[in-house]
């Protein structure tokens, strides 16, 4: 009986950021409730209140990093 070795790919397992900017994302309760399901769903949710503030964190991340961005009317 001939035997076969697979090797499972884990390529295609992408890591995604979620960045939600913001006013008011920490102060209503149903941003609040919404942030708790999205933590459910991704590992990375990082929440901002003022576009300087997220500005200075996407600078940081590496050019291959991918990002789904939430922004409010707002902004």
């Amino acid at each position: 009986m001939a035997t076969t070795n697979l090797t499972i790919s884990d390529n295609n397992l992408e890591s995604f950021y979620t960045i939600w900017l913001d006013a008011l994302s920490n102060s209503c309760e149903n941003n609040v409730n919404t942030q708790h399901y999205i933590r459910s769903i991704t590992n990375h949710l990082k929440t901002f209140e003022n576009i300087q503030d997220c500005e200075k964190y996407m600078h940081q991340m590496s050019e291959n990093d991918r990002i789904l961005m939430i922004v409010s009317g707002q902004f």
